[in-house]
């Protein structure tokens, strides 16, 4: 069964569909938003009778309260062959495991969940529309584990982007991020009416080889191309640190953006979304929204 994680917006939702999120619409919910005519609400159990004694015009004066609401989840992924590769773990495994935790985690609270992939154009192999269908995150996280990634890009997420709906959704973005930092600004400039949480799937083994004098033989997954390195302790250095600088920028990116990135270098426990969520909370900050 997928682990759930607790997730709050800070931002009211727009859709009428009832859920447990604050919203714009007046409805049922507890939120007192104002009074208007008893004839606009029609519900004389809300008649507030010192607001009608007050009104000029002597007209019946009810409450009126926003409804809670529901919101759509999706996930944007990386569908590239850099997600391929195999470290310490699978990236598309960690990518599955994180698929199904936030489909299990939206049907949980009653919103909707929808999955986009890309490599070099959007792919609609891997085009779940949001749906509340109970269980969907299982059948795709299998489809992830099993499929065998050949793009040579992610430029498609740019594409994919465009098929996510007009109304604000909660997206997570998914990707190892192994492209130019123009090319992800971009692309999160294109997701910028949404609430977006970039997952960046980074593998230790990428940045961290095992100790040791080693030769590796190296191969780019996308472009083919193969190397071969004679591993040293001066060329491990110069990996990590090669990391912690991309990271910073890709970080300084995000928050210009006003988003906070979650690095997954460990695979994926839904805990580490808990975390992120409430740290948002108690810092006030954006949650990447």
């Amino acid at each position: 069964m997928a682990e759930k994680f607790h997730y709050d917006i800070n931002w009211r939702a727009g859709n009428h569909y009832p859920g447990r999120h604050r919203s714009w619409h007046q409805g049922g919910g507890l939120e007192f938003r104002g009074h208007a005519p008893l004839l606009d609400v029609s519900d004389a159990r809300r008649i507030d009778l010192l607001a009608s004694l007050k009104d000029p015009l002597e007209r019946w004066i009810a409450r009126t309260y926003r409804q809670r609401s529901a919101i759509a989840l999706y996930v944007l992924a990386d569908l590239s062959a850099s997600m391929g590769v195999e470290g310490q773990r699978r990236k598309l495994h960690v990518l599955a495991d994180l698929a199904e935790s936030v489909a299990a985690s939206a049907h949980h609270s009653g919103d909707a969940f929808g999955f986009i992939g890309a490599d070099e154009a959007a792919h609609e192999g891997f085009l779940v529309p949001a749906t509340r269908t109970a269980g969907i995150g299982v059948a795709l996280g299998t489809r992830l584990r099993d499929f065998v990634p050949t793009g040579a890009s992610a430029s498609g997420l740019q594409q994919a982007a465009s098929w996510l709906p007009l109304r604000r959704s909660l997206v997570f973005l998914v990707s190892d991020l192994h492209f130019p930092l123009a090319s992800v600004d971009t692309l999160l400039a294109a997701l910028s009416r949404h609430a977006v949480v970039p997952c960046v799937v980074w593998d230790r083994a990428e940045f961290s080889p095992r100790p040791g004098l080693r030769i590796h033989n190296v191969r780019d997954p996308e472009t083919g191309e193969t190397r071969t390195l004679l591993v040293r302790p001066a060329l491990r250095r110069a990996l990590a640190a090669s990391f912690r600088r991309r990271y910073r920028a890709l970080r300084d990116l995000f928050v210009h953006r006003g988003m906070q990135p979650l690095l997954l270098t460990d695979g994926f426990r839904a805990e580490v979304l808990t975390h992120y969520f409430a740290k948002m909370r108690a810092a006030d900050l954006p949650q990447g929204l």
